[in-house]
């Protein structure tokens, strides 16, 4: 038979073990509870950083679209002028062939002479026309080729920008790992609970 002293010993060791374990069960629970909420924040941050992201990228490509169209129109708005400048090119030598003539009919005429002579002052005004002519569309060809020279560089460039402008925003953005939980922490077991209420029965 257990004597009364023992028994108060023993009923007190045991509050305090149940004190004890009850105790360190809480603190399990809150620190679960910590690791949850921290995981259930991260996965927000998670969510709000994506969507961001993915508004950005979105915003990105459309004023993506907005610089190839205006590459675009700058390449054409350089294309008329150089069609302007062939334009021009093929009036100036129209105007300066309209002259040559003008000048060979006005001083075709030999006078009086005859023979070789009258025959040579006769041509020498269509000959002089005709090297006008040839230099004129010589000049036009050179001219016209090298404005087409430069209509390719210009869209060679358009090209390249347009591909660049497009390259930037080409991919949207990967969302990366989601968050990963922390393990959570296992209670206390109820059965060193048992044990130890025994030990102090079996001490008391």
């Amino acid at each position: 038979m257990c004597d009364p002293v023992s028994a108060g010993m023993f009923a007190v060791s045991a509050a305090s073990q149940v004190a004890q374990h009850q105790q360190a069960r809480k603190g399990v629970d809150q620190r679960n509870r910590a690791r949850l909420n921290k995981f259930d924040a991260d996965n927000e941050t998670y969510l709000v950083e994506t969507m961001l992201n993915n508004n950005v990228w979105k915003n990105d490509s459309i004023v993506a679209e907005y610089e190839e169209e205006a590459q675009f129109g700058a390449m054409i708005g350089q294309w008329r002028e150089y069609d302007e400048q062939i334009d021009k090119l093929f009036a100036d030598a129209d105007f300066k062939l309209q002259d040559s003539l003008l000048k060979m009919y006005k001083e075709d005429y030999a006078g009086e002479q005859t023979g070789v002579t009258a025959g040579r002052r006769a041509a020498q005004n269509i000959r002089e026309h005709g090297f006008r002519m040839a230099e004129e569309t010589a000049n036009l060809v050179l001219n016209t080729e090298l404005i087409q020279l430069n209509k390719d560089r210009t869209r060679n460039t358009a090209q390249a920008n347009i591909n660049s402008i497009f390259e930037k925003v080409r991919f949207p953005p990967v969302p990366g790992q989601t968050p990963i939980p922390e393990p959570l922490e296992a209670k206390p077991s109820n059965s060193s609970l048992i044990l130890g209420l025994a030990s102090s029965a079996v001490m008391s």
